[in-house]
C-alpha cells in the first residue's frame, strides 16, 4: 500500500476516534442533564398535586367536624331526631329543617356528593341529604364502626349504597356531656381528585398524572383513558414500586405499553399511588435532535480530515519518492 494512502488512513482514523470521543461525551452529558431536568419537572408536579390531594382532604375533614361541633347537635338533636318516628310528619319537617339550614350551609365549600347522620347503636341513616338514602343501615362500613371513636376518612371503596366509587369521611357527634348521639359523615366528590390530576403545565403533549389504589385499580382517569377509574388494574413498574411505599423515578412501559419517564410517590394518608409519567420519545426530543447534529457534524470533520490527510501525506511523500529516485540514479551511477 502506497505511503499516501497510509498516511491518509492515519489521519481519518485519528478523527474517528476523536469524534467518537467527543461524541459520547457530549451525548451522555447532554442525555444526563435533559433527563434530570424531566425527571424534576414530574417531581415538581407530584409534589404539588400531592399537597394539593391532602389540602383538599384536610378541608373535607375540618368541614366535617365544624358540623359536628354545631350547637343544635350538642342541644337539640337527641330530642327532636332520635326519639321521633321518622314517618312523623312532625320529624319529616325538622329533618328538612336541619339539611337545609345546618348541613347545606355548613358544608356547601366542601365538594361533598352527600352528608348524612347514622343512628350510632345500629348505622341507620336518619337525615341525608340524599332522601333516598335514609332508612338504610350501613352499620358494617369502616367509616360508621370508626367514626364512632374519632374522625375517620375511609380511603376510595366500591359503594353498594350509591353504586359508584366513594371516599367518605366521619366523625362523632356528641352532647354537652360528651356522649355519643350520632356519627356524621360526608361523602366526597371523586371528580375533584379528577380535577387535581388533570391540572397540567400545558407544556407536554404526552404528560399524563393519575391516581391508583392499593389494589391496582386506577382511581382516576389517565390521559389516554377511558372508564379506567375502579374499571381497570394497572401493574407498571410504576405502580408495583409505589405500592411498596417507594418514592423514586423510572424507566418503564406504561399502561398503554409505552416507554415512558415516570415519577412515583406512595400517599400514605389515602392509601394512593400518585404517578406522573412523560414518553420517553417526547423527553429525548432535544437528545435525537442533538445526535443528528454529532452526525452530521462528525461527517463532515470525517470528510474534511480526509482531504487534509491526503493533501499532508501528498507534502509528506513526494520529498521522499524524489529521494527515493535519486539514490536510484546514484546507484546505477549516474552522479549528476
Amino acid at each position: 500500500m502506497k505511503l499516501a494512502i497510509k498516511l491518509s488512513l492515519f489521519f481519518i482514523l485519528v478523527s474517528l476516534i476523536s469524534i467518537f470521543i467527543i461524541s459520547y461525551l457530549s451525548y451522555d452529558s447532554s442525555k444526563t442533564s435533559c433527563e434530570n431536568e424531566v425527571v424534576e419537572h414530574l417531581s415538581a408536579t407530584n409534589l404539588l398535586k400531592e399537597a394539593e390531594i391532602e389540602r383538599w382532604l384536610k378541608n373535607s375533614e375540618n368541614l366535617i367536624e365544624l358540623l359536628a361541633k354545631n350547637t343544635y347537635f350538642k342541644d337539640e338533636f337527641s330530642g327532636e331526631i332520635i326519639s321521633h318516628d321518622p314517618a312523623d310528619p312532625a320529624h319529616i319537617a325538622i329533618r328538612r329543617s336541619i339539611v337545609k339550614e345546618i348541613i347545606i350551609p355548613g358544608t356547601e365549600e366542601g365538594g361533598f356528593l352527600e352528608i348524612f347522620i347514622m343512628r350510632p347503636d345500629d348505622g341507620l341513616v336518619l337525615i341525608s341529604t340524599d332522601e333516598k338514602q335514609e332508612g338504610k343501615y350501613q352499620n358494617d362500613e369502616l367509616y360508621f364502626i370508626n367514626g364512632k371513636e374519632k374522625t375517620f376518612v375511609q380511603n376510595v371503596y366500591y359503594s353498594m349504597a350509591i353504586q359508584q366509587p366513594a371516599m367518605t369521611v366521619a366523625t362523632p357527634i356528641k352532647d354537652r356531656q360528651g356522649n355519643l348521639i350520632a356519627v356524621l359523615a360526608g361523602r366526597l366528590n371523586l371528580n375533584e381528585l379528577s380535577t387535581i390530576m388533570e391540572k397540567r403545565s400545558g407544556l407536554s403533549s404526552t404528560e399524563d398524572t393519575y391516581l391508583v389504589n392499593k389494589f391496582n385499580f386506577f382511581i382516576t382517569e389517565p390521559r389516554f383513558g377511558k372508564n379506567y377509574a375502579l374499571g381497570k388494574t394497572v401493574y407498571t413498574e410504576g405502580v408495583k414500586a409505589a405500592l411498596d411505599h417507594n418514592n423514586d423515578v423510572g424507566l418503564y412501559n406504561n399502561y398503554q405499553g409505552i416507554p415512558v419517564i415516570g415519577v412515583y410517590r406512595w400517599i400514605s394518608q389515602g392509601e394512593l399511588c400518585l404517578i406522573t409519567e412523560i414518553s420517553q420519545e417526547e423527553a429525548f426530543t432535544p437528545i435525537y435532535e442533538l445526535q443528528k447534529k454529532i452526525i452530521f457534524i462528525g461527517i463532515g470533520v470525517i470528510l474534511f480530515a480526509s482531504v487534509l490527510g491526503w493533501l499532508l501525506s501528498l507534502t509528506i511523500t513526494k520529498p521522499v519518492n524524489r529521494l527515493i529516485e535519486g539514490t536510484r540514479k546514484i546507484g546505477a551511477g549516474d552522479l549528476d
